[in-house]
């Protein structure tokens, strides 16, 4: 597609140019712009390449260079987030597949920040990814992209409480609704876990009592 060579072309110039030249005004504007209607495109594809190319943009060693294009575009991803949360229950896979990035890139913005503003992201992304998760009831009747979703989240969160132990704490308790939601998850991913750790275990065992040797000749009428 077209957006995606022009979006990767203007990471290598933002990425390997000077950043006197790529902090121009006349220069930077345009390309945030063309970012900013990649990241509002029908097409996920196209979608999915941008904050990929963000992800590596909002990362660059100067911070001259970054600050405009995250203070620009971040308040689109999130917006992003907080759509799919409220719409979850009808994304499909390539759906899906974005709110990953967007995740990854707002989690990305957490490390940047600093701690101020991390727990201000935090108190943004921590609820926003709680939101993804499933009841535990409603599980097993999920489509596959939902479960994605919530695996994706789950599994962020847990990374995410250790890495802040201090924010994420403050934040769960907050909301007793946040924290529940979370425990719950958690503790069906344990019993899912430990169900298929036995699943495996029995089977090891069974495969194990089946003799792996077998005679290739027949003595079913021997005799003395």
């Amino acid at each position: 597609m077209d957006e995606v060579v022009t979006m990767l072309a203007l990471a290598v110039f933002i990425m390997s140019s000077p950043p006197a030249v790529v902090c121009v005004t006349n220069l930077q504007e345009p390309c945030i712009s063309v970012f900013r209607q990649a990241l509002q495109s029908d097409h996920c594809m196209v979608r999915i390449k941008c904050l990929q190319t963000l992800l590596s943009i909002f990362q660059h060693p100067c911070r001259r260079v970054a600050t405009p294009y995250i203070q620009g575009l971040s308040p689109i991803v999130i917006e992003h987030l907080y759509v799919a949360a409220s719409t979850k229950d009808t994304l499909t896979e390539t759906q899906v597949a974005v709110v990953v990035e967007e995740m990854k890139v707002v989690e990305s913005l957490v490390q940047l920040a600093d701690e101020t503003h991390k727990f201000t992201l935090l108190k943004i992304l921590v609820p926003i990814m709680v939101s993804y998760l499933l009841e535990v009831t409603a599980v097993p009747s999920s489509s596959r992209a939902l479960k994605t979703l919530h695996e994706y989240a789950l599994q962020r969160l847990i990374k995410i409480g250790p890495q802040h132990p201090e924010s994420f704490r403050s934040i769960m308790s907050s909301s007793s609704q946040l924290k529940s939601r979370l425990s719950e998850a958690v503790k069906h991913s344990q019993q899912n876990t430990m169900q298929a750790n036995q699943d495996k275990m029995q089977t090891t065992f069974s495969q194990a009592a089946v003799p792996t040797i077998k005679l290739k000749m027949d003595f079913s009428n021997f005799t003395r």
